[in-house]
């Protein structure tokens, strides 16, 4: 797949991922409760797809000899949106926590673990292969 084409994907997934979590989170804040099962595994290939976009990307970008021309502000705006992605990622992270601690401990009394495999579950870790903070 060339750069462009690689770039547009991103750019699409990207786009369809913002859309997502501001429903769920949009979802959350009127009518409570876990999203459907259906939002949850979309988001989980989602992620995964970013996730190989951003490999590809990388890849790619190494293997160029020269920037192609007006690429700079299509990166500025894919890295800007990527960023608001993980800004709602983390909003939507705040909110399941919150209503979490709000219903109390799990049977087990222990505060629920955030798992990078879960969805929504530090996007940003996920992404840039960061292990996510567990305390």
């Amino acid at each position: 797949m060339s750069l462009p084409d690689l770039l547009n994907e991103f750019d699409a997934v990207a786009s369809e991922c913002r859309l997502l979590l501001e429903t769920e989170i949009r979802h959350h804040r009127t009518e409570g409760g876990d999203p459907a099962e259906t939002v949850l595994e979309r988001k989980r290939e989602l992620i995964a797809r970013l996730d190989t976009l951003l490999g590809q990307l990388k890849e790619a970008g190494s293997q160029l000899e020269e920037r192609p021309a007006g690429s700079r502000d299509q990166l500025n705006h894919l890295q800007q949106k990527l960023m608001q992605v993980l800004r709602l990622d983390r909003e939507l992270e705040k909110l399941l926590l919150a209503s979490h601690a709000r219903r109390g401990p799990g049977k087990t009394g222990e505060a629920p673990a955030t798992d990078t495999s879960a969805p929504g579950g530090h996007v940003a870790s996920r992404l840039y292969g960061k292990p996510s903070r567990k305390g």
